[in-house]
C-alpha cells in the first residue's frame, strides 16, 4: 500500500495515493489495517489527486462499500475545485459522505460519536 495514514482516536485519516486504485488487494490491506486497530471511522483524503475520474470515484464506492459491510463509517474529503466542479456536476448520485477538508471530516465524525 502507497498511501499514507494515520490514526487518531479511533478515526483512521487516509491520503489516498492514485497508484493504490490500481491494486485488487488494496480494500482488503485497508480493512485489515482497520480491523487490527479496533477502528470504527475513516476519512479518505483526496489531496493527491489532480482530477478525479471516474473510474476513481468506483474505486471509492467500492472500497467503502467494503467498509461498510464492516460497520466502519466513511468521509470523503478534499476534492480540489476542478475535481469538485466535475463530480458534482456529471455525476447524478454520490453514495459516500463529503467534507471539505481532513479537520471538517474529523470534526462531523467527532459529532456522529456524541449522538
Amino acid at each position: 500500500m502507497k498511501s499514507n495514514y494515520s490514526v487518531n482516536e479511533d478515526i483512521l485519516v487516509l491520503t489516498l495515493n492514485l497508484e493504490d486504485t490500481k491494486f485488487d488487494n488494496f480494500g482488503i490491506e485497508l480493512l485489515q489495517i482497520v480491523r487490527k486497530k479496533a477502528l470504527h471511522y475513516v476519512v479518505f483524503d483526496l489531496a493527491l489527486f489532480d482530477v478525479i475520474s471516474s473510474e476513481n470515484i468506483t474505486f471509492i464506492e467500492k472500497i467503502i462499500d467494503i467498509l461498510k459491510l464492516n460497520a466502519i463509517d466513511v468521509i470523503v474529503c478534499n476534492f480540489n475545485v476542478y475535481s469538485a466542479s466535475i463530480l458534482f456536476h456529471f455525476i447524478d448520485e454520490i453514495t459516500f459522505k463529503t467534507e471539505l477538508n481532513v479537520q471538517k471530516a474529523v470534526n462531523a465524525i467527532k459529532n456522529i460519536k456524541k449522538k
